[in-house]
C-alpha cells in the first residue's frame, strides 16, 4: 500500500482463509455455507419455513434456465440474522444478457407468494472483477452467501469458480477503491462543469468517492465492511475499529450533503459545491492515511 511499507510480510498475498481468521478475531466473521442440493437447507440455522421451502423451490426450478451459472442468498437468511419479516436476498450469476427479464422472472415465480425476494443478476466477467475485491457486494455475496445452486456444465462455470477462489492481496484492494473513488470524484467534477443543472448526479458520484475512500480505509486496517452500507455506518466503524482516530479522515463529521437529501434528488448548487470539495479532501486524506503502516492487533 505505497512505498511507506517495508515490511515484506506485510505485502504476502492473503488467501480468503486467511481474510477469515483475521476478521474473525476483529468482527466475529463466519465461513460460508454451502448447500448443493434441497434437502439441506432444512438444517441452516436462522432461517423459517418459508425461506427453506422458497429455496427448495429454486432448487427445483434453477435447473431449467441454462443460463444460470450460480445462485447465492444472501443477506440476513445467510448470516442467520434474518426475521419472519426479513425477505430473500438472491444473487443470480448468469451466462449472456444478464438484463434479461427471465433470469429475475425464474426466482420471483419459484418464490412465489412465499415471502419477498431482491435478486441481483450479475455476469461472470462483472464476478470476474470483483468477486477478490475485499468489501465488494460481489466479494460478499460469493464468500457470505450461501450456494445452493450451480451448473458445472456451464461454459462460464469453470471462469465463475476461479474468480470466487482467488485470492485476496489487501494492498492491491486499498489501491483499486481509491481507483474508485478518484474515478467517481473526476466523473462528478466534470459533470458539474458540462451539466451544472443536473446537481443530484453530481453530489451522487461525491458520495460514491467518499464510500470507495471509506472503503479504503476500512480495507487498510482489515475491518470486516460491506460497500452496500451507508455512508454513517462505514464511518461509524472506522472510528470504532480503527486507527483512524485523531486523523484527517474525522472531517467525515463535515461531510454534506446528507445520503436522504441525494435521495431525495433535492441538492443545491451550494451542497454540490460542497460535497466536491469534501469528496476531494477525504480522497486525499485516506490516499495519506493508506500510505501508513497497515493495523495489527
Amino acid at each position: 500500500m505505497g512505498a511507506a511499507h517495508t515490511d515484506t510480510s506485510a505485502r504476502r498475498q492473503l488467501t480468503v482463509s486467511d481474510l477469515y481468521a483475521v476478521n474473525s478475531c476483529l468482527c466475529g466473521m463466519g465461513k460460508q455455507t454451502t448447500m448443493p442440493v434441497a434437502g439441506q437447507a432444512a438444517g441452516v440455522r436462522g432461517m423459517g419455513e418459508r425461506a427453506r421451502a422458497s429455496i427448495s423451490a429454486l432448487q427445483a426450478a434453477l435447473p431449467s434456465n441454462p443460463d444460470t451459472i450460480r445462485v447465492y442468498v444472501a443477506g440476513s437468511q445467510a448470516d442467520e440474522t434474518a426475521t419472519e419479516a426479513s425477505d430473500l436476498d438472491i444473487y443470480h450469476i448468469v451466462s449472456g444478457n444478464k438484463w434479461a427479464q427471465k433470469h429475475r422472472d425464474i426466482i420471483r415465480d419459484a418464490v412465489g407468494g412465499r415471502m419477498d425476494v431482491d435478486i441481483v443478476v450479475d455476469s461472470p466477467e462483472t464476478v470476474g472483477k470483483h468477486a477478490n475485491l475485499y468489501g465488494s457486494f460481489e466479494y460478499w455475496a460469493a464468500h457470505d452467501g450461501i450456494l445452493i445452486y450451480e451448473d458445472r456444465k456451464n461454459d462460464d462455470w469453470r471462469m465463475v469458480r476461479d474468480a470466487v477462489a482467488a485470492d485476496v492481496h489487501l494492498p492491491d484492494c486499498v489501491e483499486r477503491w481509491l481507483g474508485f473513488a478518484r474515478q467517481h470524484l473526476e466523473v462528478g467534477d466534470s459533470d458539474m462543469r458540462e451539466h451544472g443543472s443536473d446537481v443530484p448526479w453530481s453530489c451522487l458520484m461525491y458520495a460514491m468517492s467518499v464510500r470507495a475512500s471509506l472503503a479504503a480505509a476500512l480495507t487498510h486496517d482489515g475491518i470486516r465492511f460491506k460497500f452496500t452500507r451507508r455512508l454513517a455506518d462505514m464511518a461509524g466503524m472506522l472510528r470504532d475499529h480503527s486507527i483512524i482516530r485523531g486523523h484527517r479522515l474525522d472531517m467525515m463529521d463535515g461531510w454534506g450533503p446528507s445520503a436522504s437529501h441525494v435521495r431525495r434528488m433535492r441538492p443545491t448548487a451550494d451542497d454540490a459545491r460542497n460535497a466536491a470539495r469534501m469528496a476531494d479532501a477525504i480522497y486525499n486524506a485516506t490516499r495519506a492515511y493508506t500510505a501508513t503502516r497497515a493495523y495489527t492487533a
